[in-house]
């Protein structure tokens, strides 16, 4: 995204920037609902063999939550991340931060009242909150309403996915490998347990999603040199 979104700044086109955050969200949300109705046809058919009739109760209950959460958490992930385009990675780490206190909070408060239901639903209204905000920030700055399916760009769809095919399929993995884990660990152990792993996991993603920002800003700049570079070969030409 922020490399698409910077050539697009380099050629002072609003349209284009629109396109591109349109067709990246619009190809976030399509794929997200593929792999969440895919992940719910597999729960549906396999989870009376891989839990009891207690833990599954409790998970057709997370259930309800757990999908959407994981749908609005990749949208609004990919809004996120567009902001390093403009080299605002700055105000990406402060909602990021924000994010996480807020789900901290929400998944104390909301614990203590409805359990585990409470720690997915925290997390559902985290990914509200960094969708809300990074949309609000997105079109304070383009000034236009993105979320149009007319946007759509397929050019731009085949260049992204050249680029983020591989990361996308790694993303893919490990989204299986770790709700795998999770499974197991409810199977082996108690349920209560994945909590737990939930909340390790996500603090590791928070450090790691840290140790990477910094090279992630140069991303813009790089992106905007080779594009400036570019035209002047052009013009020169």
């Amino acid at each position: 995204m922020p490399k698409f979104i910077s050539e697009s700044i380099s050629k002072k086109s609003i349209k284009d920037i629109n396109q591109v955050i349109a067709t990246a969200f619009f190809s976030v949300l399509s794929f997200g609902v593929i792999i969440a109705f895919f992940i719910f046809i597999m729960f549906h058919f396999f989870a009376d063999k891989l839990f009891n009739v207690e833990q599954l109760e409790t998970a057709k209950s997370l259930m309800i939550y757990a999908l959407p959460s994981f749908i609005i958490t990749a949208v609004s992930n990919s809004l996120l991340f567009s902001l390093d385009g403009w080299g605002d990675g700055y105000y990406r780490a402060k909602i990021t931060m924000v994010g996480v206190i807020i789900y901290a909070l929400l998944a104390l408060i909301l614990g203590q009242y409805i359990g585990v239901k409470g720690l997915v639903l925290a997390h559902l209204l985290q990914g509200l909150f960094v969708f809300i905000a990074s949309s609000a920030y997105l079109s304070k700055k383009i000034s236009c309403n993105f979320f149009v399916l007319n946007f759509f760009s397929v050019n731009h769809f085949k260049d992204m996915f050249k680029v983020s095919v591989n990361l996308q399929l790694i993303s893919i993995l490990s989204l299986f490998g770790d709700n795998l884990v999770k499974i197991l660990i409810g199977y082996y152990a108690e349920i209560n347990l994945v909590v737990f792993y939930e909340m390790a996991s996500k603090l590791v993603s928070q450090i790691r999603m840290l140790a990477i920002s910094g090279c992630q800003l140069l991303v813009p700049i790089i992106s905007k040199k080779i594009a400036d570079g570019n035209e002047k070969n052009n013009t020169g030409i």
